[in-house]
């Protein structure tokens, strides 16, 4: 069973046209992940 950790990370954001930031901020909204992307998630961040 994967198990979620408290491990927090942030995104800098350096958006030059307000679509792009829409874009960023639309992005936030998809916080729902299967074990599977989580774990890549976990595997690019943590390199």
């Amino acid at each position: 069973m994967y198990k979620a950790n408290d491990n927090r990370y942030s995104v800098l954001i350096g958006a030059s046209k307000t679509e792009q930031l829409l874009d960023n901020i639309n992005a936030t909204k998809n916080t729902s992940f299967t074990k599977e992307e989580l774990e890549k998630i976990e595997n690019i961040a943590l390199g």
